[in-house]
């Protein structure tokens, strides 16, 4: 943000001339024009004032004050830091996050106002509306990354978020993370998904515990049948975007793995291969296969969407009078069962591609 800044001269009650140094930074959230103001007792003193003020800008590393709104401040940090520092996917569930959760109670709040009892009570609430714990825990996420870029920019003296601890999960807690399937249930499954559009996508996430992300991020390069196994290359997921006006968007992209372990070679086994060579045969015979495309494509050799996955997972489960649960939660099935055989943990770990085996232990 680079901003524009003036130099204008006042007396003071006093009889002194002072100046005073503006630099504008465009507009809040709510229209009104966003500055940074500061005082000089000489002309040459002021010039260096802006100087310094205009080169802070340009670096993005200015913004109001403690006097500034929780609001006015997130937006500036999400729109001009943030937005370099991580995937456009992860900042619109940032921004959207903040907007459902924080905004609602604190937006309006000084940032010097902001105290560790406002979060306490501010957690309360969420919790007793009906917002999950993992819910509450991702909002105060959110609000403390806002309050600690607060801190470093000198805006307030010490993050209060850090002083207020995570919930913690009550007993009998309502929850989206459904039971994964028995070993029963997901060879009921997989049966019944023989011939079925889902066949490879369900064979992918119930055996090799791979994320939807992964699965329609694949391409038919990323297979080696002489070595029977897979490479995960790219994902393929939903990302909301919020324009500087509030405008929300969501398109699908395709990235990288976001980390090294992610980026992995998977076996295939048996029934995978045999899946994924039923998968390419009914292409073959429908006249839309691309030896070089997307695994999971439409007649129009575009790749499938997350959301149009899910929607055709769902309706299956119905369909088939199948319990519900999350295509997520199939993978929680696939390490679920491989754990209950005896796979080692490391192993097991590897291949759902978790980046430590304390996150494998802490989940399963």
């Amino acid at each position: 943000m680079r901003g524009s800044g003036t130099i204008f001269s006042t007396i003071t009650l006093g009889g002194k001339i002072v100046y005073k140094v503006e630099v504008s930074m465009g507009k809040r959230v709510d229209g009104a024009r966003r500055r940074v103001r500061r005082t000089a007792h000489s002309k040459s003193e002021a010039n260096k004032v802006l100087a310094t003020l205009l080169a802070q800008a340009h670096q993005g590393a200015l913004a109001e004050g403690p006097s500034e709104r929780l609001d006015s401040f997130a937006h500036w940090w999400f729109h001009t830091i943030k937005a370099h520092q991580v995937r456009p996917a992860t900042l619109g569930d940032y921004q959207d996050r903040y907007r459902r959760t924080v905004s609602p109670l604190l937006g309006n709040k000084k940032l010097c106002d902001v105290s560790s009892r406002d979060i306490a009570n501010w957690m309360k609430h969420l919790s007793t509306t009906g917002a999950s714990t993992a819910t509450v825990n991702g909002a105060r996420q959110v609000l403390s990354m806002l309050l600690k870029a607060a801190e470093e920019y000198g805006h307030i003296d010490k993050n209060p978020a850090k002083f207020v601890s995570r919930h913690k999960k009550s007993f009998g807690e309502h929850t989206q993370v459904k039971q994964p399937w028995s070993q029963e249930e997901a060879q009921g499954v997989l049966a019944l998904s023989k011939g079925h559009h889902l066949e490879l996508p369900l064979a992918l996430a119930t055996i090799l515990g791979m994320r939807r992300s992964e699965i329609l991020g694949l391409q038919w390069p990323d297979f080696d049948f002489q070595k029977g196994t897979l490479t995960i290359h790219r994902v393929r997921r939903d990302e909301r975007t919020i324009a500087e006006n509030g405008h929300v968007s969501v398109s699908t992209v395709t990235y990288p793995p976001k980390s090294v372990s992610s980026r992995r070679q998977i076996p295939m086994g048996s029934i995978v291969q045999a899946a994924v060579l039923a998968h390419r045969q009914r292409q073959q015979e429908r006249g839309y296969f691309n030896p070089a495309g997307w695994v999971f494509a439409t007649r129009t050799a575009n790749p499938v969407s997350p959301s149009r996955l899910s929607r055709v997972f769902k309706g299956f489960l119905r369909e088939n009078g199948i319990r519900e649960i999350r295509f997520h939660d199939v993978r929680h099935t696939a390490v679920t069962l491989s754990l209950e055989a005896g796979v080692r943990i490391e192993v097991v770990s590897q291949m759902v591609g978790h980046s430590r085996i304390d996150t494998t232990k802490s989940i399963y």
